[in-house]
């Protein structure tokens, strides 16, 4: 099947695919009565929405604060089609590093108890005696994430966990984290080649160090402002300049206009977003290739109609 990604979401914003997903599973194939499926807790819920790099719409979840530090799940619904492909467990995997990211401490759920299993797997105890639910047996499970170690610490394609960052010192740490784990290929878009973050000493030592290990090892960076790094003297764009046959410079075209988003793409398993460009709340995630390929057809397509910069050629001169 496709590669897929998933997407956080609310109510507000994707409710005709989240409820065709929930129709479908729960009141079509279930039986399950409508007034019972649609309450008060969507319009506040973080809704998980699970797509495929073509927008087919896989599967849904939902994530409700009780408090800043427990929350529950529910709404697990995985269209027929794409069952038994790992499509649920990734999505709760996912969850579970979304709250573990948010600082959570407790999970809990409601679990129909024929896929109880999926649940134990990733940690789930169940807590008290099963009950029906709409005529449906379930078990109420828990999961302690204060309890619970880390499987992976931080490692490109290994650590599945979604980590955020809200400000300049947490985004230059991940920054730091991610990139120089880099061992094929580094894909940067940005506004302005963000002077010392991008251009952070220890970051250039280690991008020195990933071009050295051989001729296949690249740096690509689409920019949308050439002039300030320029006015600046950027000292990524120093180092990409002196060495073009490793660093790869192109700007978007004029009548162009500059997404909001912001990211770095590492090899085709790692990434590092920020939700717009002026701003430094984003996250990281070392392990997410779906999400990485789209992000690279995205990027790929900016940088096939982008252009060299006389600024930067002028430079080089």
């Amino acid at each position: 099947m496709a590669l897929r990604f998933t997407r956080i979401t609310h109510w507000q914003t994707h409710e005709a695919q989240l409820r065709d997903i929930r129709t479908r599973v729960f009141i079509q194939e279930q039986g399950i009565p409508e007034e019972l499926e649609w309450d008060e807790w969507d319009a506040d819920a973080i809704h998980f929405l699970v797509l495929d790099s073509e927008g087919h719409s896989l599967a849904t979840a939902r994530l409700i604060y009780d408090t800043p530090t427990q929350v529950r799940m529910g709404r697990f619904a995985v269209l027929p089609p794409y069952r038994h492909q790992g499509v649920a467990s990734g999505l709760l995997r996912y969850m579970i590093g979304f709250a573990r990211s948010q600082g959570v401490e407790d999970v809990s759920l409601s679990a129909q108890q024929s896929v109880q299993a999926l649940y134990a797997r990733e940690g789930f105890e169940c807590r008290g005696e099963p009950y029906s639910e709409a005529g449906i047996p379930h078990q109420a499970m828990i999961l302690h994430l204060r309890d619970r170690p880390l499987r992976q610490d931080l490692t490109l394609g290994q650590d599945e966990r979604v980590h955020r960052f809200h400000d300049i010192d947490s985004y230059r740490d991940a920054l730091l984290t991610l990139l120089p784990q880099a061992r094929q290929q580094i894909r940067l878009l940005t506004a302005d080649m963000e002077p010392n973050l991008l251009d952070d000493p220890r970051l250039l030592e280690a991008l020195s160090t990933f071009v050295r290990r051989g001729s296949s090892q690249k740096v690509r960076i689409l920019a949308f402002d050439d002039k300030a790094p320029v006015r600046q003297g950027n000292k990524l764009l120093k180092l990409a300049l002196r060495i073009p046959s490793s660093y790869h410079l192109r700007v978007f075209r004029p009548q162009v206009a500059f997404p909001d988003q912001v990211y770095g793409l590492v090899d085709d398993q790692g990434l590092i977003l920020r939700h717009h460009h002026a701003r430094w709340e984003g996250f990281v995630c070392y392990k997410d290739p779906a999400l990485v390929q789209r992000l690279t057809d995205e990027f790929e397509r900016w940088w096939n109609t982008a252009q060299h910069s006389l600024e930067f050629r002028q430079l080089r001169l």
